[in-house]
């Protein structure tokens, strides 16, 4: 039989390139212009924790971009093991192991492009790991030249950590309201809510009509006087609260006076709500709908002087 003068060589593992490099480590060889008489070419294919990759796609190219070879083989049930003395520490350490596909194919000797794809279980390639490829490999007539592509793969997201406390809030607790209950209509009236929070947290006080005629003024805040409630304090009528400051002993409360002036003869009923407060960046907002405390009492107004007081129309209103 006429051999060609580009002998039949096997082209096997040992030069390496990382996933995405296309550095020459081997000088231009002789092209091979001939046939290829059998298929196969060994290379190992490395990737770290879980991914996508079943199989791997081989491709062999002549340096002219003649194509000699495409074969997909799947992954081998073993791991190629660090501890074989020609990988030690080029690239693999010996305890480190990893997937790899092989494939061993026996060409002319030449100059050969070689390049590998991984595949998903569906034949798609990776979405996780590179393909890789060597160019200008030498085969050389009667040896068997080692090449191994590292495919590089994404790593997996790193673990970060989370640290939850869990802190329990209470919400205020009202001490007392103090007010004058009984008042003749246009009478101006002052109502103070004094209240503390368990926790030692800031308070925001509302004070607000439920029921009743119209207000001939809303309830507006005043500056609580030397701790007096309105200089008669025997005239006041204090209803519930805590006055004891409540089971954990915490006495440190606020006092938040309002002044309003009634309108026509009549019930009024009022709401005091207190609500504990947190800070949002450099403002302070209520800790919730549900954290607050809050009490509803009556203030009456009988008919005064004539003429002492003129009333809007439409006085009652019930909000």
């Amino acid at each position: 039989m006429h051999m060609k003068r580009h002998s039949m060589v096997w082209l096997a593992a040992g030069l390496f390139a990382m996933s995405g490099c296309g550095v020459d480590l081997v000088e231009d060889g002789p092209s091979d212009s001939g046939e290829v008489s059998s298929t196969g070419i060994a290379l190992s294919f490395d990737y770290q924790g879980n991914s996508d990759v079943k199989k791997i796609k081989f491709l062999i190219k002549t340096c002219h971009g003649y194509p000699v070879l495409e074969e997909v083989r799947s992954l081998e049930d073993m791991q190629l093991p660090g501890m074989i003395p020609e990988f030690m520490d080029s690239p693999l350490d010996g305890d480190s192991h990893h997937s790899f596909a092989d494939m061993f194919s026996v060409l002319r000797e030449g100059c050969y492009h070689v390049k590998i794809v991984p595949l998903n279980k569906y034949g798609r390639p990776s979405r996780v790991c590179d393909e890789a490829y060597m160019n200008h490999v030498k085969v050389f007539a009667g040896q068997t030249t080692e090449v191994m592509l590292i495919s590089q793969c994404e790593p997996k997201k790193e673990n970060g950590a989370i640290d939850v406390i869990g802190v329990l809030n209470h919400p205020p607790v009202i001490r007392g309201v103090y007010f004058k209950k009984f008042n003749t209509e246009c009478d101006e009236v002052k109502v103070c809510i004094a209240a503390y929070d368990p926790d030692g947290d800031p308070l925001k006080f509302k004070l607000e009509k439920k029921s009743g005629p119209k207000l001939l003024s809303e309830p507006r805040k005043i500056d609580y006087p030397n701790g007096d409630t309105n200089g008669e304090p025997d005239s006041m009528e204090s209803y519930g609260g805590d006055h004891n400051g409540g089971d954990n002993g915490n006495n440190v409360g606020e006092v938040q006076c309002f002044k309003m002036r009634l309108g026509e003869a009549g019930d009024y009923e009022f709401k005091a709500s207190v609500y504990d407060l947190l800070w949002e960046g450099d403002h302070l907002k209520p800790f919730g709908y549900d954290s607050k405390a809050s009490l509803r009492f009556p203030i009456y107004a009988g008919e005064g002087e004539d003429g002492c007081c003129k009333p809007k129309k439409g006085s009652h209103d019930d909000d």
